[in-house]
């Protein structure tokens, strides 16, 4: 049995997690051939569940990394309209809630 890797150039064979190269000539290569033409296919690179989870993960990193740059608008001497973007963090933690989420998210646009 094989696992597909990201950059599509090689293949895992998972008997001894083995890194085979898309090589014409590689003898592993060509019994992963013959292994496809039998009609297998290769686990992807990554789980539907591992996918979900990177997308999670850089959701909120990107959502916690804007909150972030946006501390300073909320302090009480800083020169802006507080409830504005009182409103805007808001609408950013909100962002999980979204219907898309995490695939097909749009952030808000800072005031």
């Amino acid at each position: 049995m094989y696992k597909l890797t990201k950059d599509n150039n090689s293949i895992i064979r998972l008997s001894d997690n083995a890194h085979i190269p898309f090589a014409i000539g590689n003898r592993d290569y060509a019994e992963y051939q013959e292994w496809l033409a039998a009609g297998n296919t290769p686990e992807p690179w990554k789980t539907e569940q591992e996918l979900y989870d990177d997308a999670v993960t850089s959701v909120r990193s990107k959502r916690n990394q804007l909150l972030k740059d946006s501390d300073w608008a909320i302090l009480p001497d800083a020169p802006t309209d507080k409830e504005v973007w009182a409103i805007y963090r808001q609408q950013l933690r909100d962002v999980t809630e979204q219907p898309g989420f995490p695939f097909d998210v749009i952030f808000p646009e800072a005031p």
